[in-house]
């Protein structure tokens, strides 16, 4: 073993705890994402509006173009879109019946 490979023993902890805070972050930006579309949700239900309906392929074209930006694989992207509109969804219709008691 040489000492380049000591040294890259000693990454490992850091790049472990990088991913960890990195996975952290995912969560908090999903939290965020999550509050933001119920407070639409919320608003556009307050004013007797309908969210618009997106163009479902362009916004599977745009995430998938982001994806690419970043590095990441579009299937896993759209994939991950798709469970996020799913929440989101489930969210909408908890809080429209809320707001309907």
């Amino acid at each position: 073993m040489t000492n380049e490979d000591d040294d890259d023993d000693m990454d490992i902890p850091a790049l472990r705890a990088e991913i960890n805070e990195i996975d952290q972050q995912l969560m908090l930006l999903l939290g965020l994402r999550f509050r933001c579309s119920d407070q639409l949700a919320e608003m556009l239900l307050a004013h007797g509006m309908e969210a618009p309906d997106d163009n479902a392929e362009d916004r599977i074209a745009h995430v998938e173009a982001l994806a690419e930006d970043a590095g990441v694989s579009p299937a896993l992207a759209v994939q991950l879109m798709h469970a996020v509109v799913s929440e989101v969804n489930s969210n909408l219709a908890r809080i429209k019946a809320s707001q309907s008691h």
